[in-house]
């Protein structure tokens, strides 16, 4: 082979590299990418010390490359996919507005392009919950709680508080100490009478149901003091205490009105009190 002339470069080799796993993130309040301040690492389940951080790619997504096990996905050369295995990948957010959140991912994936955490055929979005921590976006309505354990006395951590109202179903998470905010756009006003003025937005109420999932247990996932997500989600439903020491009531029903923050609490307590 001639030397290379460094004013004349030339084609030698193409190298066609792959990502093995990107992400996009969504916020859950306002359905709007999230293109800042989010962190993430992955590692492979059954060695935790082996971790890679991900790059932000100019779509908003965190992407990784260099995942141990996955060299032949990354660098294609004809040989067959590796079987597929566990992958743990934790995402944080420095300016403290959503909750950390973990997963598990087998890889390589099934299909191609960005993940897709209800399947083959769903939207490519991961969604992420507000943080107790997060300043109040304006114009949405505002829910707090903080849950409580009632058989032990200790905050209800990473509990999923489930609000339905107006045909619609918001979620909110707790995080460790119990604490869970929810936010979500407002319902539609109600139509003012046929020969009446209309009503004022301060006057508009809203009547919602809320439900509670909770385990006594959550497992963490390896390498990470967190639990699964998808574990966080379906976790059997808790029974709640509307007034201190009541019979526990499958759901709870509670008003809000427009402009006010609605804290949920047991009566009589400073705590919306379950029972796992």
């Amino acid at each position: 082979m001639p030397p290379l002339d460094p004013d004349n470069p030339r084609l030698v080799e193409t190298v066609h590299r792959f990502t093995t796993l990107g992400i996009r993130f969504r916020d859950a309040t306002t359905s709007g990418i999230v293109g800042d301040g989010l962190s993430a690492t992955a590692w492979p389940a059954t060695a935790t010390t082996a971790r890679r951080t991900a790059f932000r790619t100019s779509g908003h997504a965190l992407a990784f490359r260099g995942l141990p096990g996955l060299a032949s996905v990354e660098y294609p050369d004809g040989s067959p996919a590796p079987t597929p295995r566990d992958y743990i990948i934790e995402v944080r957010d420095a300016r403290r507005r959503f909750l950390p959140v973990a997963m598990r991912i087998a890889l390589p994936l099934p299909y191609g392009g960005l993940y897709r955490p209800g399947g083959v055929g769903t939207p490519a979005d991961f969604y992420l919950f507000s943080s107790p921590a997060r300043a109040p976006l304006p114009a949405v309505a505002i829910v707090h709680a903080t849950l409580e354990d009632a058989a032990h006395n200790t905050p209800a951590a990473w509990a999923m508080l489930e609000i339905a109202i107006n045909g619609e179903t918001f979620y909110g998470f707790s995080h460790t100490n119990g604490q869970v905010l929810a936010m979500f756009p407002y319902p539609a006003f109600t139509a003012p009478p046929e020969h009446g003025p209309p009503v004022a937005g301060t006057m508009q109420t809203w009547a919602l149901t809320v439900r509670v999932r909770a385990a006594s247990t959550l497992p963490t996932l390896p390498g990470t003091p967190l639990p699964d997500f998808a574990a966080m989600s379906t976790q059997p439903f808790a029974t709640i205490e509307a007034t201190d020491g009541g019979t526990p009531q499958n759901s709870l029903n509670a008003t809000l009105t427009f402009g006010e923050p609605l804290t949920l609490q047991t009566a009589g307590r400073s705590t919306l009190r379950i029972h796992t």
